[in-house]
């Protein structure tokens, strides 16, 4: 079990870096580019993808925390490392939420 929370671990790591490398070069290009910082549009493409993933990872949270409760109660199981690891599972679900509905927001020519 050590060996996939190192794994996962590892991963989130990994996904967190090229997360914040795409952001980055993203802003480098559009500096060059010569766009605004932030125009209306996009701080509410921000916010409503903002919202979105916060919903997509609370609804992810309760349902795996009613798992661990009913497979705790009903089989007597405990799962010490699966807390860590739905930790790390959270902390994907809602960077890579966030940067899915961004781009799909971005995408839309009809955002309002």
């Amino acid at each position: 079990m050590a060996q996939l929370w190192e794994l996962m671990a590892l991963a989130t790591i990994v996904v967190s870096v090229i997360i914040l490398s795409y952001f980055l070069w993203k802003k480098l290009q559009d500096r060059k580019a010569g766009y605004p910082r932030m125009d209306e549009r996009k701080e509410r493409i921000d916010g409503k993808a903002a919202w979105y993933s916060m919903l997509l990872t609370t609804s992810v949270i309760i349902t795996i925390s009613v798992f661990y409760a009913l497979i705790t109660a009903l089989f007597g199981y405990t799962f010490d490392p699966w807390i860590a690891i739905t930790l790390l599972v959270v902390v994907l679900v809602m960077a890579l939420s966030f940067m899915g509905f961004r781009v799909l927001f971005n995408r839309r020519g009809d955002f309002e």
